[in-house]
């Protein structure tokens, strides 16, 4: 837990009101999660702001930066942009509970909270599940592969054939319908 000392947001004898911190996220930070990794040379840049308040402490996260990806049709590595917002409520009470997305209560002894958890949380839940090259996505890109999706992708009929392929033994009850 000696490595995650540097997210310790330390609130104990700040006078009320609004404090910044600053954090530099890269593959280190992930390192201290045991994360297999599904990217490479994650660079963000995360911007805390936080109102001390008498009974809570209201933080206002902003994770930016770029993340680098292997598409998932092509296999060609690209750089994804990520820009994230989100906020959480630290309230004092007896024991430490989170109530849910956004309601966390430490005990009234903790001088400190850490949020490199909140971090990570909050960055993994902003990665897209399906990793598509850009190019990929606005035709710009060519590959062999692509073409041969592109082939035995399942072709739609047209309608002037089904016009053509109807059964006649079904004009009747279509008349009936009439």
């Amino acid at each position: 837990m000696d490595k995650l000392k540097n997210y310790d947001v330390s609130f104990v004898g700040l006078k009320n009101g609004v404090h910044r911190y600053d954090f530099k996220i890269n593959k280190e930070f992930f390192d201290l999660f045991e994360f297999d990794e599904e990217f490479e040379n994650p660079l963000l840049e995360v911007s805390l702001l936080f109102e001390k308040k008498d009974t809570m402490l209201d933080f206002n996260f902003n994770m930016k930066g770029d993340v680098t990806f292997h598409c998932d049709v092509t296999a060609i590595p690209f750089q994804y942009p990520l820009d994230s917002d989100f906020h959480i409520i630290v309230k004092f009470g007896e024991d430490y509970l989170d109530e849910g997305d956004e309601i966390v209560i430490v005990p009234h002894a903790e001088h400190t909270v850490n949020v490199a958890h909140w971090i990570y949380e909050n960055f993994m839940l902003s990665l897209p599940t399906k990793r598509v090259h850009p190019k990929v996505l606005s035709g710009e890109l060519k590959t062999e592969e692509l073409s041969k999706l592109e082939e035995l992708q399942p072709q739609e009929k047209d309608e002037i054939q089904n016009e053509e392929e109807h059964d006649p033994r079904w004009d009747k009850l279509k008349d009936l319908l009439k």
